[in-house]
């Protein structure tokens, strides 16, 4: 049980999660991944017999591994609290991040120019006639060309309208995906119905649209250095928030 073989003939261990713990054992493997439906290991050999034998150790390091994402469960309770710091934390995680992804793109580019300059070049070479009004050549050396630069500033005055409107309102479900995104990386399991998780969700959504101005004023030419981000670490639970 728990050993197939796949296309090329390699025998392999495999063993299914339980429901629940798949992003337990995620985390106890420590793979970046944030669910393991799978445990899977190669046996190293295409003879039944062998993997087999070599199959029984293996499966038994993928209970350990399923046992400690049960008792990884069990730690870690559903919390109705935050401490200040910890909402800081993660309120400032975010803001760094998101001003780390545009120094890297006004860095290394977009990664959409070798693509639209292969198109272009495609079409003309087949002699087909069209329009752009940018510039069709050589991909720049450094940085970002004047389509992306476009592109990138219809983004951010659509993505900051919406965020200063969501803001207004108080609207957090405007950075939800970011919430969850923030509280596996500090391993807090947080009720989404308590005043902590508002809270958190307020405290973020700020530093969402301070990001995104910032970002327009690096659109001018203004200097805005990158905050170095904070270390993910969960503080001890606290009853103020």
């Amino acid at each position: 049980m728990g050993v197939i073989r796949d296309r090329h003939g390699t025998y392999y261990a495999r063993k299914k999660v339980p429901n629940g713990l798949e992003e337990g054992v995620a985390r106890v493997l420590g793979n970046g991944k944030q669910r393991q439906p799978w445990l899977k290991r190669s046996l190293g050999t295409k003879i039944a017999q062998e993997a087999n034998i070599r199959a029984k150790p293996v499966l038994m390091d993928f209970d350990r591994i399923i046992e400690s994402a049960r008792q990884l469960a069990k730690e870690q309770s559903i919390r109705n609290s935050l401490s200040r710091v910890e909402i800081a934390r993660m309120a400032e995680l975010h803001y760094a991040a998101l001003l780390a992804d545009d120094d890297e793109q006004r860095r290394d580019g977009t990664g959409s120019e070798p693509v639209f300059q292969s198109v272009a070049r495609q079409l003309t070479e087949a002699g087909i006639d069209f329009e752009t009004p940018f510039h069709i050549g050589k991909v720049p050396e450094f940085g970002l060309s004047e389509r992306e630069v476009y592109k990138r500033t219809e983004d951010l005055a659509y993505a900051l309208t919406s965020a200063e409107a969501a803001l207004a309102r108080g609207d957090i479900a405007f950075v939800v995906e970011d919430l969850e995104g923030l509280l596996s990386d500090f391993q807090i399991h947080l009720d989404r119905k308590s005043t902590a998780f508002r809270q958190l969700g307020y405290a973020v959504l700020k530093a969402h649209v301070r990001a995104l101005r910032a970002i327009e004023r690096r659109n001018s030419g203004e200097p805005i250095d990158t905050p170095n981000a904070p270390t993910i670490t969960a503080a001890a639970p606290s009853s103020g928030c």
